[in-house]
C-alpha cells in the first residue's frame, strides 16, 4: 500500500512539474495551434466560393451602424470577384502566423503579424464582434474571437530581460509588456462588458437564450443539433431570468479576479467557457463546413492561464526550475538555490 501511495505521489509530483515546466511555451503552443486551426478551416471547399463573400462577410456587417456596415460590404464587394486568390491568402497568412508562433526562432515575427491580422479581421471579418448594434453577447463569442487572439498574443509576449520572480509562485503575465495587473485589468473589462451585453434588450427577451442556442444548430451533424435544441428546450421563455443571472455571474468573475479569491474565479470560468464552447458555441461551428475559428470559448482559457498564479514545484534539477517561466528567460535568482 505504502509503495502504491508513493507511486501516486511521485506521478502527481511528475504531472505538476510538467503543467509548470515552461508553461509559458505551452500557452504559446496553443494560441500556435488555434493559428493553424484557422487557416485549415479557410482551406475548406466553400471558403472558395462566392457565397463567403456575399454571405458569411456581408452578413456579418448586416444591422451594425454605419460605417462599420459600409466598410464590411465594401471589403467583401472587393474580395468577391476573385475570392479564389483573396481566400487562399487569407489562409495561407493564418497557416504562416500559426507556424512562427510555433517556432521559437519566428515567434516574435508571428505575434506581430497575428496583431495586425487580429486588427483586420476583427474590424472586416467580425465587425467588431457585432457588438455595435447589440447583438453579440458570451454565449455568441463577444467581443469576437480574433480580439482574443490579440490579448493572449500580449500576454505570452517574450520578455525583453530577466526580472526578479518569486520562486513560490509564478504568472505568465507578470512579464508580459502590460504584466500581470494589465492583464487581470483586460479580463475584468472583457466580462464586465459582457455582462452588460447580456442585458441589453436581444439578449434579455424571454426567449432569447432559447433563440440563440436553436440558430446554432444550422448546418450542424445530427447529434449536435438535436443537443442544441434539447438545451435550447430547457430554458424555454426564461431567458429574462437567465440573462440576469449571466450577468451578475460575469460582473463577479470580472471583478473577483482582484481579489484572493483569483486562482478559483479563473478554474471555475475556464470550467464555464468550456461548457460553452462545447453545448453553445458547438467547437466554433467547425463541422458546418463553413466555420472560420473555434470561437471565443478556448480563448479564454488560455487568458485564464496567463494569469493563474502556478505553484514552483521543486525538482532536483535547477535546468529543469530554470525553465519554469520559459524558455526566453535565464532566471539566475533560482540558479542560486
Amino acid at each position: 500500500m505504502l509503495q502504491l501511495k508513493s507511486i501516486r505521489f511521485e506521478s502527481i509530483a511528475s504531472l505538476k512539474r510538467w503543467i509548470t515546466n515552461d508553461i509559458r511555451r505551452k500557452v504559446q503552443f496553443g494560441l500556435g495551434g488555434i493559428w493553424l486551426i484557422d487557416g485549415l478551416l479557410q482551406l475548406q471547399p466553400y471558403m472558395f466560393t462566392k457565397q463567403f463573400a456575399t454571405d458569411t462577410l456581408q452578413g456579418v456587417g448586416a444591422g451594425q451602424p454605419g460605417f462599420v456596415e459600409s466598410s464590411v460590404n465594401a471589403i467583401a464587394n472587393f474580395v468577391e470577384p476573385h475570392i479564389v486568390l483573396w481566400n487562399a491568402l487569407f489562409a495561407a497568412i493564418q497557416l504562416f502566423i500559426g507556424v512562427a508562433i510555433l517556432t521559437k526562432r519566428f515567434l516574435k515575427v508571428g505575434l506581430v503579424a497575428s496583431f495586425i491580422w487580429t486588427f483586420g479581421v476583427w474590424w472586416f471579418g467580425e465587425a467588431f464582434g457585432q457588438m455595435l448594434n447589440g447583438s453579440a453577447n458570451l454565449l455568441s463569442g463577444a467581443p469576437g474571437a480574433v480580439l482574443l487572439y490579440g490579448l493572449v498574443g500580449i500576454a505570452v509576449w517574450p520578455p525583453k530581460s530577466t526580472r526578479e520572480i518569486n520562486q513560490k509562485s509564478f504568472v505568465i503575465a507578470e512579464v508580459s509588456p502590460i504584466g500581470e495587473f494589465g492583464m487581470k485589468l483586460v479580463w475584468s473589462i472583457l466580462w464586465a462588458v459582457n455582462a452588460v451585453l447580456q442585458v441589453l434588450p436581444t439578449s434579455i427577451s424571454s426567449d432569447s437564450i432559447k433563440a440563440q442556442i436553436s440558430g446554432m444548430a444550422s448546418g450542424e451533424p445530427g447529434f449536435i443539433a438535436s443537443t442544441d435544441s434539447f438545451i435550447a428546450k430547457l430554458f424555454g421563455n426564461s431567458g429574462t431570468e437567465v440573462s440576469i443571472v449571466m450577468a451578475v455571474v460575469e460582473l463577479f468573475i470580472a471583478f473577483s479576479i482582484f481579489t484572493k479569491f483569483k486562482n478559483k474565479t479563473l478554474v471555475c470560468a475556464s470550467i464555464f467557457m468550456a461548457l460553452v464552447w462545447i453545448f453553445v458555441q458547438n467547437f466554433g461551428g467547425v463541422l458546418t463546413g463553413q466555420g472560420t475559428d473555434p470561437n471565443s470559448g478556448p480563448l479564454y482559457i488560455l487568458i485564464a492561464l496567463t494569469i493563474y498564479s502556478f505553484k514552483n514545484v521543486k525538482s532536483t534539477n535547477s535546468a529543469e526550475q530554470n525553465s519554469i517561466y520559459g524558455s526566453q528567460i535565464e532566471d539566475k535568482s533560482m540558479l542560486k538555490s
